[in-house]
Order: C-alpha cells, then structure tokens, then sequence
C-alpha cells in the first residue's frame, strides 16, 4: 500500500534527521519535556523541524493520501473530492492570510490560534488540493489541450509567482499553472526509459539528504571557515555532495548483492 510506503520513509527520515533536532534542543534551554512535545507535535502535524523542513512535503502528502482513501471507500466521486480539495485551498488562504495580518480576534480567531500552535501554517489544507489534481490529471487526458502557446504563457505565469510579489491572486493562478506545466511534463513519455530511473533516484536523493549536507555546511562554515553561510557557495557545495552520495548509492544498489544492504538503499531511491 502506498500510504504504508511513504510512512516508513517519514520514519527512516526522521530517524536520520533526529539527531539534528536533538542538537538544537539540547542548546534551546527550554526543558525536556517542552522540547518532547514539540518534537512530537512537529512530527505528528508539521513534519518540519530542524534543517528537515521539506519532509512537510510527505507528511501533507500522507495525510492526503489517507483522506482520499476514505473518502473513496466512500463512494465520493473524483469530481467531488476535487471540489472539496479547492474549498480546502481557499480555506487554507483565508487562514494563511489572517496568520499574515495577525488577525485573530474574536471566536474564529481563538480557534485560528489553536490552529496555528498546532500546525503552524495551513499547508496540510492547501496541499490536499495538490493530490487531487495528480489524480486528476492521471485520468483525464490533457494532452489535446496542453499546445506550446498555452505552455509557454504557463511557464510566463510560474515565473511571475516565483520571483513577482506576492499577490493574493497568485495563489488562485497557482493550481491551474500546476495542471499546465505538470500535464507538459507527462507528454514527454521518458517513464520507461533509463533516464528517468537516474533522474528521479537522483532528485529523491537529493530531495532527503541535501538538508542534511546544509546543516554540516553550517557547522564548519561558522566553525572552522569564513565561508558564506547560504549562497551560491552553499548551493554548489551541497549539491555536490548530493550528487556524490546519490551515485554511490546508484552504484551500491546496482552492484550489491546483500539483500540487507539493498533493502536500505530502496529506502533511499525507490
């Protein structure tokens, strides 16, 4: 089952990040018990802590996953279960919005600050949309639609969201620039070819293990060095190591023959 999957690698990956967190909960003088409930509440609800802020990604991913599985067990429709993944990105708008403009007065507004102590921001809302539209698109044939005019004034759109203001509008353009490039993206048919294999082993290697790499970077940037603690020095030094751990890797995997061995890289690149 894909949900059981992706759970044992939010745990593996927790695992390797957790002593990071125990680093900085050991200097945050805050007391053992405060630092254990808000480790557990950021692994149960946020799934960001210390320089693990990207595994946000997997928790929303499986907590989708689990709400699209009840609601078609269900009978729900994918249309309806659609819907319901845009009334939950406008929902998450409005509470994202309040949480900007410091706005939680009144009834709604305590409720907003239960809210915002337990899961910080409303991304697990807004995320859900996200899955649908996978689904979506995994059922619905765009490939008619998706012509490189439309392309090219979706990629001229992303770019706006990416580095323009922040607008509230972009926030309602965001889903249908998902539908335009992603769509885009499936019509270059490379799944079954062996290039995809390298390049999708390599983005979720880079994807687990760069903050990681950062986090060290920090250490010895601020230690030992004079190095710039972010920029392009960063990134490349990073990236490199990512690159180097996802080939050995690539190779452990192709070459070994433990089974043990190969049972922890899948952790890694499957």
């Amino acid at each position: 089952m894909r949900i059981l999957q992706l759970f044992k690698v939010y745990i593996f990956w927790s695992v390797i990040y957790f002593p990071i967190a125990l680093f900085y909960y050991f200097h945050d003088n805050q007391g053992f018990l405060f630092d254990l409930c808000d480790y557990i509440r950021k692994f149960l609800f946020t799934g960001s802590n210390h320089f693990s802020t990207q595994f946000w990604y997997l928790l929303r991913l499986i907590y989708s996953l689990l709400l699209i599985y009840f609601l078609l067990r269900k009978k729900i429709t994918v249309k309806v279960i659609l819907a319901i993944g845009f009334v939950f990105y406008i929902l998450g708008m409005f509470i994202n919005y309040k949480i900007k403009m410091n706005d939680m007065t009144g009834i709604f507004g305590n409720i907003l600050k239960y809210f915002v102590s337990i899961f910080s921001q409303a991304k697990l809302l807004k995320s859900f949309l996200f899955v649908c539209l996978g689904g979506f698109i995994s059922r619905i044939e765009f490939k008619k639609y998706i012509n490189k005019t439309i392309f090219f004034f979706g990629l001229f759109g992303f770019w706006g969201i990416c580095i323009g203001p922040k607008l509230l509008i972009n926030e309602f353009i965001l889903p249908l620039e998902v539908i335009i490039l992603f769509t885009f993206l499936l019509n270059f048919n490379i799944k079954n070819r062996k290039v995809y294999i390298i390049l999708r082993s390599f983005s979720k290697i880079i994807f687990y293990t760069h903050m990681y790499f950062y986090f060290i970077y920090t250490l010895v940037s601020e230690k030992f060095t004079r190095l710039p603690p972010d920029g392009s020095m960063a990134f490349g030094i990073v990236l490199f190591l990512c690159m180097c751990v996802a080939s050995l890797l690539l190779y452990l995997d192709k070459c070994t023959k433990n089974t043990k061995v190969n049972k922890l890289i899948v952790l890694f690149i499957k």
